[in-house]
């Protein structure tokens, strides 16, 4: 644990251990994995390649032909469809069976949008440089990035946010859909988080000075609204601290026209867990 004088020990460039906001997603996550809340991808597309391909993808080192090292093969191909690879006995590779729509050209620009072929993934205004990822299953449900401003939701959730950038993602806790789950978890993170008197290098890359305790975050804030939730009488929002332990602090949700809205920021904590009464 470290010296408690000492603030927290010094971090790794992949440690988690200390991160709020990582750990706060990473529950949401787990239950999106566990409960395979995410379809599987519709469609499989393989890559092939042969001995001497293997060989010769060792010198194509730059950035267009990274991770997949294989031209012609489109680098968002992972954003939609899964994607395996198989190394062919001999002559000529297979190649990616979507080579004849998609020649051996890499995008200059970002595409307006991106979609997985299920339809419950989205990447949205990423060729603005102000992309929005959209998750939407009937379990779990997040707005990913510059959603300020986005006008982007999701059935059951909106935001109207501060925060230039933030993760939002609201998951249900019964394994029941999100309209009829009497108990929900709503996570509302910023991008980052540092520590106390954590500094930059002049290269803006690595760290001159680690930090310490306590880990700062700036507090997402604003309203979100809770929307289609079948037949609720109320919604009460009950903090939780950075260790998921719950505070005595609870929200209760005021009904509108488009649901019900919860006010982010008070108190500064970056998960809740929704109680609906039926």
């Amino acid at each position: 644990m470290g010296d408690p004088k000492q603030g927290l020990p010094r971090n790794g460039w992949f440690d988690v251990s200390q991160d709020p906001v990582k750990l706060a997603q990473f529950t949401a996550a787990g239950l999106m994995w566990h409960r395979h809340d995410v379809a599987r991808a519709k469609e499989t597309l393989l890559r092939g390649y042969t001995h001497d391909e293997m060989i010769e993808a060792m010198r194509l080192v730059s950035w267009q032909h990274r991770p997949f090292f294989k031209p012609g093969f489109e680098l968002t191909t992972p954003l939609e469809h899964a994607t395996r690879w198989k190394l062919e006995n001999s002559g000529q590779s297979t190649g990616d069976v979507r080579s004849a729509r998609y020649p051996n050209t890499y995008a200059s620009q970002a595409p307006p949008e991106l979609a997985s072929d299920t339809g419950e993934l989205r990447w949205r205004h990423a060729d603005q440089k102000r992309g929005v990822i959209i998750v939407n299953t009937p379990r779990s449900q997040s707005l990913i990035g510059f959603v300020r401003g986005s006008r982007e939701s999701v059935p059951h959730l909106s935001a109207e946010l501060t925060n230039e950038f933030a993760v939002l993602t609201l998951t249900s806790l019964d394994d029941q859909p999100i309209a009829r789950a009497k108990k929900l978890l709503l996570v509302a993170t910023p991008g980052a988080a540092q520590n106390t008197g954590q500094q930059f290098a002049e290269d803006g890359k690595t760290l001159s000075e680690w930090g310490r305790g306590p880990v700062l975050i700036e507090p997402v804030t604003g309203t979100v609204t809770l929307r289609g939730l079948t037949d609720a009488k109320s919604v009460r929002a009950l903090a939780l601290t950075a260790e998921g332990r719950p505070l005595s602090v609870a929200l209760r949700g005021v009904r509108s026209r488009n649901g019900w809205t919860l006010k982010l920021g008070e108190p500064s904590t970056t998960w809740w867990v929704l109680e609906v009464e039926r």
